[in-house]
């Protein structure tokens, strides 16, 4: 039996056996906003460089998995640290995303412990024949149109581009995007990229605890941010 053969046979082995997971993302923003005033540049330029450097890490497991930013607060001042919440809110996401596999459900923790419960959250994913390596992974592109009524009443459609490994057969991804037959190694939302950098698959089953605060469905917090934002 041939050297690449054999390699190709342990990879698959460790795939095939592994119980859990982690992947560490980057992120890169695609959607920058200019402005005529350049003090309001300046705090532009200063979020989309804050939220290049933001990291996240996604945990998996058999019952579930949990997506949360990485952060390092030391010697940030208080100022930055204002900064780093705006560049969350306009570029990736402010809430920690738990799914719960085994019961279908979607929990959003916020950074006020107010939980979003979900449990309409799947996605009709069209998968496409195109195709290309990321981190020496064959992966294919999946396509989510996402539906939505807009500030000022007008229908809206979202497409989400996601890259999956059928060969990581692990049905998870960044933020609230999951379903797919193969782990997600790269997402496109609509303002910014998220790119797996390191994937560390693991054989015993990490434990995944998903968030018990105050707890509000999806259909209730989407109703009070329209009255908010006076829709």
């Amino acid at each position: 039996m041939g050297k690449a053969i054999i390699l190709f046979l342990f990879f698959a082995f460790n795939f095939i056996n592994a119980q859990s997971g982690e992947v560490e993302y980057a992120i890169r923003v695609h959607e920058i906003v200019n402005s005529d005033n350049p003090e309001v540049q300046s705090m532009l330029d200063k979020m989309v460089t804050l939220a290049n450097r933001q990291k996240f890490e996604l945990l998996f497991s058999t019952v579930g998995s949990s997506f949360k930013i990485v952060e390092d607060m030391s010697g940030v001042t208080k100022y930055e640290k204002a900064m780093i919440k705006i560049a969350k809110a306009a570029n990736t996401t402010t809430f920690d995303i738990y799914y719960d596999q085994e019961n279908d459900i979607q929990y959003s923790e916020s950074d006020d412990g107010v939980v979003i419960k979900d449990t309409n959250s799947r996605k009709n994913w069209e998968i496409t024949n195109e195709s290309k390596t990321i981190n020496d992974y064959l992966c294919y592109k999946a396509l989510y149109k996402r539906n939505y009524i807009g500030r000022f009443g007008d229908a809206r459609v979202d497409v989400i581009e996601a890259w999956f490994a059928p060969i990581l057969p692990y049905r998870f991804g960044p933020k609230n995007f999951y379903g797919l037959p193969g782990l997600i190694l790269e997402l496109t939302d609509t303002k910014s990229t998220y790119l797996a950098r390191k994937i560390d698959l693991q054989q015993n089953d990490t434990k995944i605890i998903f968030p018990k605060g105050k707890t509000v469905s999806k259909k209730e917090y989407d109703k009070k941010l329209r009255a908010q934002m006076g829709m």
